[in-house]
């Protein structure tokens, strides 16, 4: 996937969505200083999403070089599963 077709993906994202709606509904709309608010917030939200997807796709480009080499890939899978396992029965347990 490209540069292109990684920003056009944000436009699905249900998170992004609702994180936004949430945003939205809770702090801005039905306020006499909603002008404001988003004035504040829009800004905050782009810095985030700027900062979290650089470090995301930093950590991915390392990761890919690293998973390269060896049994490496296999071994973060199977670690990744038994977080994935590990969570969704504390999840059942809660």
């Amino acid at each position: 996937m490209g540069f292109w077709e990684g920003a056009a993906l944000q436009f699905v994202n249900i998170k992004a969505w609702l994180l936004a709606l949430t945003i939205v509904a809770g702090w801005i709309v039905g306020r006499e200083d909603h002008l404001q608010r988003l004035a504040i917030v829009v800004p905050v939200m782009v810095a985030f999403a700027f900062t979290s997807n650089l470090t995301y796709a930093a950590m991915g480009a390392l990761l890919r070089h690293w998973l390269a080499h060896g049994r490496r890939l296999l071994w973060f899978n199977r670690a990744m599963a038994a977080v994935l396992v590990a969570t969704a029965l504390w999840m059942v347990a809660a």
